[in-house]
């Protein structure tokens, strides 16, 4: 698993990815999902990534390719992500998913909050929730949700 940039068609923006190693035919029975965002890259595609060993210009692994085992059981994956975004085959009736940047949810009714330009020329847009941009429209805290750690009390 990784945090990935790859360029953006026509564009000088570079988009930020968490791209989760399949084998080679991993997820070739899945459907086109590209409207939630869900992408498979396969071979011939060119990704940025750092080295083997750890983090480059923002980009790092958050499990290290050298660990074992490398690749992602695809139906372990395939659960997950449609736990989260809805089944696949209805991304295209659905939509794109954003997550909140006030309670990290994922969203489908996602408000254009900002959009900040880096300085190496990268475009990142955040977006909250219906119910977090409503607490931030009203003046108030725009996080609804509360994180729990294990011990705290």
């Amino acid at each position: 698993m990784c945090s990935a940039t790859r360029p953006a068609p026509s564009s000088r923006s570079l988009r930020r990815h968490l791209v989760w190693m399949l084998s080679a035919d991993g997820a070739a029975d899945w459907p086109d999902a590209s409207a939630a965002r869900v992408v498979r890259y396969g071979h011939g595609h060119r990704l940025l990534v750092p080295g083997p060993d750890g983090y480059h210009d923002g980009t790092r692994w958050l499990r290290s390719p050298l660990e074992l085992p490398q690749y992602t059981d695809p139906h372990a994956l395939r659960v997950s992500i449609e736990f989260v975004i809805g089944p696949l085959e209805e991304a295209a009736v659905l939509g794109p998913v954003r997550v909140c940047q006030h309670c990290r949810a994922p969203t489908r009714d996602g408000h254009l909050v900002e959009v900040f330009e880096g300085p190496s020329g990268s475009l990142y847009r955040s977006y909250a929730c219906p119910r977090c941009w409503a607490r931030t429209a009203a003046g108030g805290e725009g996080r609804h949700l509360r994180a729990v750690q294990r011990g705290s009390g």
